[in-house]
């Protein structure tokens, strides 16, 4: 087992591999002045696609972890489907400064098993990410990055917890890079 705040994590010596078959179409722009923008669709067919659930008392008998979680380990769900779009935009707003954002929107569905008709577990619908990067000077890099997840299903609810829906939530990142030789960063 694997011990960790978010529950122990037991092995399945019954998981198959996960196979998949994947379809995109894109749509690129590169304009003169730097910007690039894509546009992609995409439709994913999952066989044995692996996901993670609460272990059953049968298979893990210790209960919630030292912080609540419950233990879980990994299944297989038959034939699972992702599709979708993905929206990336990218730009120079001066020498220095440098913006890059993306947006995906993600359909999905378990096809069979016990969350037949659900959404995948830990796949938001909407993900958005906005990076804004400094080149300060030659050797010293800025940069701030806003992600935001949406709501997501989160499956491995168990006893010691109450919803299967995780909140949708923001994180803001950032963060100094300085370039001490060709070779390396701090």
């Amino acid at each position: 087992a694997q011990v960790s705040g978010g529950g122990n994590i037991y092995g399945n010596p019954d998981l198959d591999p996960e196979t998949s078959l994947n379809k995109e179409i894109s749509v690129l722009y590169q304009g003169d002045s730097g910007l690039d923008v894509t546009l992609t669709a995409f439709h994913n067919e999952f066989k044995d696609k692996i996901t993670r659930v609460v272990c059953p008392d049968t298979i893990c008998t210790d209960g919630p972890n030292q912080w609540g979680a419950d233990p879980t380990y990994r299944i297989n769900v038959d034939e699972a489907v992702t599709q979708g779009v993905e929206a990336t935009l990218a730009k120079p707003l001066t020498e220095t400064i440098y913006l890059s954002s993306s947006y995906t929107f993600t359909d999905s569905e378990q096809k069979t098993g016990e969350y037949k008709g659900m959404p995948l577990q830990q796949l938001p619908k909407h993900l958005f990410n906005v990076d804004v990067t400094w080149q300060t000077t030659d050797n010293l890099e800025s940069w701030t990055k806003v992600t935001y997840r949406g709501k997501e299903m989160d499956p491995v609810t168990g006893p010691s917890r109450n919803s299967i829906v995780e909140p949708a939530y923001t994180f803001v990142d950032a963060g100094v890079t300085y370039q001490l030789t060709d070779n390396t960063k701090i």
